[in-house]
């Protein structure tokens, strides 16, 4: 068996059949670039220290039932690749749909069916006043963001599924992850070239949970696109997502940046509020495929090895690990 050296990856899989489960807009108007002296902190030393960094530290020790990795102050949670490209390739098909149609602006088209002799749609836009993004800081700075942006109320959620089906396995996962509801949710084209997206889609350090998304708790972030592209939690470890399908779940009250995407990276975006439900049994006591006890013939499964995460401890099926974890080598992950 491997033995555990943290708190990340498998920690929160829950299904075996369409995902692995494993666990950026408004900015904080306050100076995110200072340091401090650390003397009401510190009464022996005299150091220098990252207020936000250090105040992100401090929630991290104060969560009830949430598991973040302590190295990331992030829960990953992995979809299908597949599943992943469905749904790139579906929006991707909406915003050429605007574009046929008229819309010059990156505006996103949804249409659907109502009857057989009418269909209903909507258009939905990006935003245009976050300044605080990698872009030029010129007169277009806003214009590029509109276009490379997309957001859409929660509560339009339904209306979207019926013309992008593949959307409700996100959505399902970044609910039932966490048992909140979903307030809104954006669609970021991101580039660090601003080739094949934009820089005004990548953001400077800055919180989720202002203006009118100030209710806003959790923030679920997927990669729909195989491409590079990184972010990080002030005070920890730069992130890198591992392809198409994978996706990160933190605090959205802790104040984080994008650090770099390549060309045509895109990016889906759920934020959701209420209370975060107690995950420590279904993360820790569960296999990935959301048993708790060893198989018996009885559920189906036959007995079976178990195998533990190198990385995180999780212990699983040994067909579930093969299936839905990773080997490097002698690791498992």
């Amino acid at each position: 068996f491997l033995s555990p050296k943290n708190n990340n990856c498998c920690s929160n899989h829950k299904k075996i059949s369409n995902v692995d489960v494993h666990a950026d807009q408004n900015e904080s108007h306050r100076n995110m670039g200072d340091s401090v002296k650390a003397n009401n902190i510190s009464e022996e030393k005299n150091i220098d220290i990252d207020p936000l960094a250090f105040r992100n530290h401090q929630m991290m020790e104060s969560l009830d039932g949430m598991e973040l990795n302590k190295y990331t102050a992030l829960a990953t949670i992995n979809a299908e690749p597949g599943l992943a490209d469905a749904l790139h390739k579906s929006l991707k098909q909406c915003f050429e749909n605007a574009q046929i149609q008229g819309y010059e602006k990156g505006e996103l088209l949804i249409s659907t069916n109502a009857s057989s002799k009418r269909s209903r749609y909507k258009v939905y836009h990006g935003f245009s006043t976050y300044e605080n993004n990698h872009g030029p800081k010129d007169d277009g700075n806003s214009l590029r963001q509109r276009k490379c942006t997309t957001s859409i109320p929660g509560k339009d959620l339904e209306f979207v599924s019926k013309a992008i089906p593949e959307i409700l396995n996100f959505a399902e996962l970044a609910e039932d992850f966490s048992g909140m509801e979903i307030f809104c949710l954006d669609i970021l084209r991101q580039s660090s070239s601003g080739n094949g997206g934009g820089k005004e889609a990548l953001f400077g350090w800055h919180v989720d949970n202002e203006g009118e998304r100030r209710n806003v708790c959790l923030s679920v972030i997927f990669l729909l696109t195989p491409h590079k592209t990184s972010m990080q939690i002030r005070g920890f470890q730069e992130f890198v997502y591992q392809g198409a399908g994978a996706g990160v779940a933190f605090v959205s009250k802790m104040v984080h940046r994008s650090c770099y995407a390549e060309d045509s990276t895109m990016k889906i975006a759920f934020f959701l509020t209420g209370k975060f439900k107690s995950w420590a049994k279904r993360t820790q006591m569960t296999c990935l495929c959301g048993l708790i006890d060893l198989p018996t013939l009885k559920n189906e499964w036959v007995e079976q090895n178990w195998i533990q995460c190198d990385t995180c401890g999780r212990w699983c099926h040994d067909e579930c690990a093969k299936s839905l974890g990773k080997f490097d080598e002698e690791k498992f992950y």
